[in-house]
């Protein structure tokens, strides 16, 4: 069974992990870490929290200009089996990180990208309720979670040196709806390795498996435009590509989400940040 959850005017975002100079928060009731009050915070880096082209934002079909898929997408080693799939508690969220034999590395090119894009790492997000934790919204509706998969501009030496620089960073996004009938299209061995990464900085290896068991299929329908980390400093260096059609979750897979611990060593139920004002960026439609 499928459940839908309308959103009405929030949602929530985090792509990138990046150390900060300052601690942040998603709570609500935290008034000097939440996220509103990031871009005030006492640090150098975090002015671009304020700025106008930041990310999430809820995306309109309505607004999209149809481009030509002449070029299409390409993602180079997505169906290799890596050596190794390492999880990590970052404090704000769980991440994965695939290592592959003699340094290989996936590639990402075509679509909106001028150059070739390194995968970084993949990561989710997510909400206290089983139907609203996504970091987009699409048509004003909210799903379960998302997943990220960061990637880095080849011309930089990593994802920590291209995170500031004007086209240092693509990601992308895919929703995830809640279906507990359905299979789900979370990776079993990420759920099962949650339990041994409750804590902050606590790391483990999970059963291997290729990026394409991430979204399942090579070809799909996105949504392209200008933005932002999500995560202080929100610098506005992303080409994101959100894809327009959700993957399956289970109520189990939230549930293992949030069994994970934050900085504080507290439950993260969430790990969102409020949508921001699109400022009618364009939006770019990558359809197949």
């Amino acid at each position: 069974m499928i459940i839908w959850c309308i959103g009405i005017i929030l949602c929530f975002c985090n792509a990138g992990t990046f150390a900060a100079s300052y601690a942040y928060d998603y709570n609500p009731g935290n008034s000097d870490a939440r996220p509103e009050d990031w871009a005030q915070m006492d640090s150098p880096d975090n002015a671009q929290c304020g700025w106008a082209n930041q990310s999430p934002i809820d995306l309109q079909t309505q607004f999209v200009s149809i481009q030509s898929r002449a070029n299409s997408l390409s993602i180079t080693n997505l169906r290799t089996m890596p050596e190794n799939v390492v999880l990590t508690n970052v404090g704000h969220g769980a991440e994965i990180s695939f290592e592959f034999a003699n340094n290989d590395n996936m590639v990402v090119t075509g679509g909106p990208l001028n150059d070739q894009f390194i995968v970084a790492q993949a990561q989710w997000h997510w909400g206290t309720a089983d139907c609203a934790g996504s970091e987009h919204m699409l048509n004003s509706q909210r799903y379960s979670a998302e997943v990220h998969i960061v990637t880095y501009n080849s011309k930089y030496a990593s994802l920590g040196d291209a995170a500031d620089k004007f086209d240092g960073l693509a990601v992308l996004g895919f929703l995830y709806e809640l279906d507990d009938a359905a299979a789900p299209d979370f990776p079993s061995s990420v759920q099962g390795g949650l339990g041994g990464i409750p804590n902050a900085g606590d790391t483990t290896t999970v059963a291997p498996f290729a990026l394409i068991n991430l979204f399942r299929t090579e070809f799909f329908d996105y949504i392209a435009y200008s933005g932002s980390l999500t995560t202080p400093p929100c610098y506005q260096t992303v080409q994101w590509m959100v894809s327009t059609k959700p993957l399956k979750i289970s109520s189990a897979d939230l549930g293992a989400l949030r069994s994970i611990n934050d900085v504080n060593g507290s439950p993260l139920l969430r790990n969102f940040r409020p949508c921001q004002n699109s400022y009618s960026r364009a939006l770019n439609g990558y359809y197949l």
